[in-house]
């Protein structure tokens, strides 16, 4: 006598993401400011570990305001979240036409691709106790994070190698600029933080200590360097 098993399946409610997704349906404004909150998030991530390349301990530096916009200086934020969001839903959606469609599935898990397509009640599509459509987007944002942070630590070394945007920097009180060319890091409410290849150093300057910033092409950048500036108190590294 045989028996024949079928694949349990776990019923739509069960899912956090999808309980998550009728709700956005409902209120769509909540969609607005979640994803906010995440972009948020990835731009405090992302300028925590690029300013600590430099040994500048930004959340120190940021005001209230800073962490509001962290997510929105850098459009590519907005686009790995909806990057993120189109991967997940890509993955997910065999699992979702299987619930949909039980009977069909089924059938076509008996040929050998079927399996794979549709894995069902497989232990490794459990995602450790989480329902698949979770456990997909759990671990695509994981994957997300580290992608930003290796992102940004490639930025820095590239940075701290002497790419990036270089600068002349003049100081309230002075008429000629700083010697040296500066490359500029970021900014926050309150600060503008700067590095300086030529002596391989970082610095914090108050907005209101610097009264122009000249920006240079590369080529001029070559042609102006000059010798390594002395160090200043305010010197973060």
């Amino acid at each position: 006598m045989t028996q024949s098993f079928s694949p349990v399946v776990a019923p739509a409610g069960s899912s956090l993401v999808l309980r998550l997704l009728r709700v956005l349906k409902r209120e769509p404004i909540l969609f607005v400011t979640l994803a906010y909150l995440l972009i948020s998030f990835i731009g405090i991530w992302a300028s925590y570990w690029f300013y600590e390349r430099f040994g500048i301990p930004i959340l120190q530096f940021m005001q209230g305001s800073d962490y509001l916009v962290a997510g929105l200086r850098e459009p590519a934020y907005l686009g790995l979240l909806l990057a993120a969001l189109v991967i997940s839903w890509m993955v997910t959606w065999p699992e979702r036409w299987r619930r949909r469609n039980a009977d069909r599935s089924e059938a076509m898990r008996q040929r050998w691709w079927g399996k794979i397509v549709f894995p069902g009640s497989n232990p490794l599509w459990s995602w450790w106790g989480m329902t698949p459509e979770t456990g997909v987007v759990f671990s695509t944002f994981w994957v997300m994070i580290w992608m930003v942070f290796a992102l940004m630590v490639n930025k820095a070394e590239d940075i701290r190698r002497g790419a990036g945007q270089p600068l002349r920097l003049t100081l309230a009180g002075s008429v000629e600029p700083l010697p040296g060319n500066a490359r500029l890091l970021g900014t926050s409410s309150a600060f503008v933080f700067v590095y300086w290849p030529e002596d391989r150093r970082a610095e914090a300057l108050p907005i209101e200590s610097i009264t122009r910033i000249h920006s240079l092409r590369p080529a001029d950048a070559r042609t102006s360097a000059s010798p390594p500036r002395p160090a200043k108190p305010h010197v973060t590294q």
